[in-house]
């Protein structure tokens, strides 16, 4: 499919299909000088999206994105992994371990709304 098309199913605009593939998140294929893109830039674009909410940056995405096609080699072809694996485990045990950190620090500002909200209901409630 063709860029505009693309753009309305994935919902992102023209000028970040265009950014994602100058930074070399995308790499669609040309035909006649033309982009098209199929079932593996819809994979592409959903990693990035899943990615950018867990908070990857878009430099850690591309390095996942060119990990996860280095392992689609390794599969199809028997190559030789290289030492991008033992380099996307490291970043993803980092970022894991990130996001426990932010998990933990929801969790106790979830804890401290909570009973401000509790102290909130008591007064109006007419209990202090």
């Amino acid at each position: 499919m063709r860029i505009g098309e693309f753009s309305s199913k994935t919902g992102l605009s023209v000028d970040t299909l265009r950014y994602y593939e100058e930074i070399g998140l995308l790499c669609p294929s040309r035909q006649n000088n033309q982009r098209r893109y199929g079932a593996q830039e819809i994979y592409q674009v959903r990693l990035i999206d899943f990615l950018k909410k867990a908070g990857f940056t878009l430099q850690e995405t591309k390095k996942l994105l060119a990990l996860d096609r280095r392992i689609d080699e390794v599969i199809s072809k028997g190559a030789s992994p290289g030492s991008l694996l033992l380099e996307g485990r490291e970043l993803l045990q980092k970022k894991a371990q990130e996001i426990e950190e932010r998990r933990k620090a929801y969790e106790e500002a979830d804890k401290t709304i909570q009973h401000l909200q509790q102290k909130i209901d008591k007064f109006l409630d007419g209990k202090i």
